[in-house]
């Protein structure tokens, strides 16, 4: 069982209802491991155009920075739940405290588990995974 986490933005239009701001995934914890944060990066062949709907994330440093931004307009999970970055940022530290005894996760695991190749999931500078495509 996991909980997903999402920002709504202030940048471009949401997919959905075509409102004004647009919601992207932030992460998500699952028991038994760390925090897995949703990262995005130009992609060969893509354009600097497109970091303007999507920011670019490819560090904890990046993301922390994104979700502390006034660019994030409210933050929930999938439950309807919602917090400030700081809210989040404590209950991500407490899930990830919950489990020392597991032993630290290779890149790749996380992606593995699910039979995905693991060459998009990388370990970040605080010891979280990060992940650069899309997943639930």
């Amino acid at each position: 069982m996991g909980t997903n986490y999402d920002a709504m933005t202030t940048r471009g239009e949401c997919d959905s209802c075509g409102r004004p701001g647009q919601k992207l995934h932030l992460g998500k914890t699952s028991i038994g491991w760390p925090p897995l944060l949703r990262l995005r990066r130009l992609e060969p062949g893509s354009n600097i155009a497109d970091a303007d709907r999507d920011p670019i994330i490819e560090t904890f440093a990046d993301w922390l920075v994104f979700v502390c931004s006034d660019e994030v307009t409210e933050i929930s999970d999938e439950y309807g739940n919602t917090y400030t970055a700081e809210e989040l940022l404590e209950r991500l530290n407490r899930i990830a405290e919950k489990w020392p005894e597991n032993p630290p996760m290779m890149p790749g695991d996380y992606l593995a588990s699910l039979g995905s190749p693991p060459n998009r999931e990388v370990v970040l500078e605080n010891g979280w995974r990060g992940l650069f495509e899309e997943f639930s």
